[in-house]
């Protein structure tokens, strides 16, 4: 009975020019990731073993790359299950050599050295000798053409080193970022001459070595994979969740699966969720109702192991649409405010669960979590104090629990650890620096327009709290009824502080009361004509409250008064908490 696996240690030189050495990257594979750092490392590693084996070609002294894990492919072509970014590199080095050094070893008479590799042995690990002229290796099938055009084809010698936003969208970009690395290296290291260049790229092919795995079955590469990359090594959990669902398939219902799992990547990609992994962590919460035991690729292998691959993966795209397209680019002002929060993943994962399993009343429960969740950012909790009610919001989802009930859970535990008496606790003292404020803020800015023309307010570093009565009060004399006294208790607090963005906040930080009236009406120095009035509505009030025609304008304590109270207002009427007690009463 033939091995379900052979594996064999294989030099280079070996690995690329025996008759079974076509390699291609299957489309399920994800594109070439390696950057600088990478290919950095690799370089190192090659030339540390060269340098420490005296720089020469032995071959009894070794170097081992680590390993490729390969399964019959079509055509004649070997799939490449583990190992892609190495086996790309070393393509992308070959072709390098190849256009740089043409005459390599020409010297030498390959019968007084056996290691000797001129540029015909070069040329044979980029294309077979026969008369197919088939490429030694093909990328991914979506990037096949860029490799092709650009590495395979090309004189590689000539590539610019792309940009750093090119390498973060394009997999052309990486291609040629190594190839320009691997030009510089070896530009460097040719300076030592041609015995040298020659001795390392001798040593490269001779006494480099890989171990390569040979499988019959896909089901099985895919497994050894797995068990090989157990600890993480190069390999997000959602990169192993994949190759467990992969396993279960045959090659043709594998192509479903590769266009579903894309599709999901693209959708998460049009989300704020950081990367795929946060998503299926999501994912995972919402499948699990409650907190995980195990890791993500653990749990949700057993959550899947009873379900079509298919199914699986078409639910997964379901959440992710449910989430892009009923939350996150919904219009309401709760959600607006809910995407402020540090907490982020689990609001997410709640609202998200909320819309895909038809919860009843999904604004009030989006109201309600807002609430509970801005209270205890308020009040200085951290995610230990959230989290399980987190988790148990969603398993009252499941089990069809209806708003009200909810509500009086997460009202219970609020009251339990004391929440809204850190709340006023926090309110009451210098806000200025916390950073649930200017997200607040924003809160109470959405409150004052009609929902149906609010749009989301980005929080960009051009977005400032202004201080109204300035830091640099005593610099002007118009201020002069203001004591220090008066802006220790007053300058930092929620009486004084209002919302600016961009250019604005810089001209109007540090002057008269008139300057900045100007200025939030949108006609100061740095203003068009035609920018009217500061674009924030709690800002507006300031200048509708002080343009009395013929009276000089100014701003005093009681005015401070008067917004702190406005502010109090207003955060109860959001927060549902009864603010009473530290308004000013004035």
């Amino acid at each position: 009975m033939e091995d379900i696996f052979k594996p064999e240690s294989q030099p280079i030189l070996r690995l690329f020019s025996n008759s079974d050495s076509l390699f291609q990257i299957p489309d399920y594979q994800r594109p070439y990731s390696w950057t600088d750092e990478q290919v950095d490392q690799l370089w190192e590693d090659l030339t540390e073993a060269f340098i420490n084996n005296n720089g020469n070609a032995s071959l009894d002294v070794n170097y081992f790359l680590g390993s490729i894990i390969t399964v019959p492919g079509e055509k004649g072509y070997q799939d490449v299950i583990d190992g892609q970014q190495r086996i790309t590199t070393l393509m992308i080095l070959f072709c390098v050599i190849r256009d740089m050094f043409p005459n390599i070893n020409d010297q030498i008479d390959p019968d007084q050295n056996s290691t000797v590799i001129k540029i015909t042995k070069i040329k044979r690990c980029i294309f077979d000798d026969n008369e197919l002229k088939r490429l030694k290796f093909k990328t991914a099938p979506a990037h096949q053409n860029d490799f092709q055009e650009t590495i395979i084809n090309a004189n590689t010698t000539l590539i610019k080193k792309p940009t750093v936003k090119a390498l973060k969208t394009s997999a052309k970009s990486r291609f040629e970022n190594t190839a320009a690395i691997f030009v510089v290296k070896l530009t460097s290291f040719s300076k030592n001459g041609d015995d040298f260049i020659g001795n390392f790229i001798n040593y490269v092919f001779n006494s480099v070595r890989v171990i390569r795995i040979s499988c019959t079955s896909r089901s099985f590469a895919i497994k050894l994979f797995q068990s090989l990359n157990a600890t993480g090594l190069d390999l997000t959990p959602t990169d192993l969740l994949k190759s467990y669902l992969l396993s279960k398939l045959s090659e043709d219902q594998s192509r479903q699966f590769v266009d579903d799992w894309n599709r999901v990547e693209n959708i998460s990609a049009e989300t704020d969720f950081k990367d795929l992994n946060e998503m299926f962590v999501a994912y995972q919460y919402y499948r699990l109702g409650s907190n995980p035991k195990r890791s993500l690729n653990d749990e949700m292998e057993e959550v899947f192991k009873d379900i079509d691959p298919n199914k699986s993966i078409n639910d997964v795209k379901n959440f992710i649409l449910t989430y892009r397209d009923q939350v996150l680019n919904s219009d309401s002002t709760v959600v607006y405010g809910l995407r402020y929060l540090r907490w982020s993943l689990y609001w997410k994962t709640i609202a998200a669960s909320a819309f895909k399993d038809d919860f009843q009343d999904r604004e009030g429960l989006l109201k309600e979590l807002r609430r509970f969740y801005y209270l205890y950012w308020i009040a200085g909790k951290t995610l230990t104090q959230i989290k399980q009610s987190s988790f148990n919001v969603l398993k009252w989802i499941k089990e069809k629990q209806d708003l009200n009930y909810i509500k009086t859970e997460l009202r219970a535990k609020i009251l339990i650890d004391k929440i809204e008496e850190r709340v006023l606790d926090n309110l009451r003292g210098p806000v200025y620096n916390e950073p649930w404020f200017k997200p607040l803020l924003l809160q109470i800015e959405y409150a004052q327009t009609d929902s149906s023309r609010s749009s989301f307010i980005e929080m960009t570093k051009d977005l400032h709290v202004e201080h109204i009565i300035p830091k640099e009060y005593k610099k002007f004399p118009q201020w002069s009824h203001i004591s220090e006294q008066d802006f220790v208790k007053f300058g930092n607090s929620i009486g004084n502080l209002t919302l600016l963005s961009g250019a604005k906040n810089i001209e109007a930080s540090n002057n008269p009361f008139d300057v900045k009236l100007d200025v939030y009406r949108g006609i100061g120095k740095h203003q068009s004509k035609k920018s009217g009035l500061t674009s924030f509505e709690i800002t507006k009030k300031i200048v509708n409250e002080h343009s009395i025609e013929g009276k000089v304008a100014e701003w005093v304590l009681r005015d401070t008064h008067r917004r702190w109270d406005w502010f109090c207002d207003e955060t109860r009427a959001l927060l549902e908490i009864d603010l009473n007690g530290i308004k000013s009463n004035m």
